[in-house]
């Protein structure tokens, strides 16, 4: 009953082979095993379940959607192409920016993974206005911010539509009713149409600790999204939402604003392989970069 937004990371990409920090726009692009990555994850997903595949501005976001679609449409060849979701690339969607770090990488300058690793702990406990060095850096505050406004314009654009629709069909008591219980059942409908959103795993991982405050922090820090996973994030303020107003004998449902959409109340239904509760359990002194190799 009730769209997910699901935030994928993108396929392997020649930078992430290498180990090294590739952030600033275009980027580099996916190798051959990224570009499969993309496509079987294209296959396993019918086409029917997403609204839209919206990708980061960066070239390895924008090549892992078009491969999706490549292989949703491989393994699903008899259906008529408006079947299909639609392909976007949304401005203010990219990686964080690491600033003067750019192209730094684990085996040639570990020191500078410290400090990225120190300030993106930092990030998760709090400390958004810590920025990465550099006239091209960014702290957590500038990051939510034009990541959080696109992420949740999306949501409103290809899912509340949805709702909408089911009104026409059904009284807004009922559909109040069907939502609150699957907000609080967390279970998905075969008819409803998620919003995919295909960026970056340091961007997803704090942009969702930050929507989902109750993540532990340090389960945030430690647990890397491999490429095309996935987190499977779902509103639970959606039923607050539906307006009993009138209008030729049809209820309808006021869209909400992007402010009021950050304070629904999300829910991570899925990290990756785990789902909740999501905490993590080795001691704390191995947190700091120096003391550990990630």
């Amino acid at each position: 009953m009730v769209p997910h937004l699901l935030l994928l990371r993108h396929g392997q990409t020649e930078a992430n082979v290498r180990g090294m920090l590739d952030t600033s726009l275009p980027g580099t692009s996916l190798t051959e095993k990224g570009m499969q990555q993309a496509f079987h994850w294209g296959q396993r997903t019918h086409p029917h379940t997403l609204a839209v595949i919206a990708t980061s501005e960066a070239l390895r976001a924008r090549q892992t959607g078009r491969m999706i679609l490549r292989g949703m449409h491989q393994a699903h060849p008899d259906l008529p192409e408006e079947d299909f979701p639609e392909l976007r690339i949304v401005p203010g969607i990219f990686e964080t920016q690491v600033g003067d770090w750019e192209k730094a990488t684990v085996q040639d300058n570990p020191d500078i993974m410290k400090q990225w690793l120190r300030i993106y702990y930092s990030w998760l406990h709090g400390d958004v206005d810590n920025a990465t060095p550099g006239p091209l850096g960014e702290s957590a505050r500038h990051i939510f911010a034009r990541y959080a406004p696109t992420a949740m314009s999306l949501y409103r654009e290809f899912a509340l539509p949805q709702l909408q629709a089911q009104l026409q069909v059904q009284s807004p008591a009922q559909l109040r009713a069907q939502l609150r219980a699957a907000e609080h059942s967390g279970a998905r409908d075969a008819a409803v149409k998620n919003v995919l959103l295909v960026s970056h795993g340091a961007v997803i991982r704090m942009f969702t600790t930050m929507l989902v405050p109750e993540i532990d922090k340090r389960y945030a820090y430690w647990n890397f999204l491999t490429n095309t996973q996935v987190v499977d994030l779902v509103p639970h303020a959606l039923a607050t939402w539906l307006s009993a107003e009138e209008a030729s004998g049809v209820a309808t449902m006021k869209m909400p604003s992007v402010k009021d959409m950050l304070q629904w109340g999300w829910q991570a239904l899925r990290w990756g392989d785990d789902e909740p509760p999501f905490v993590y359990t080795v001691p704390e002194e191995y947190d700091d970069p120096s003391n550990t190799a990630r």
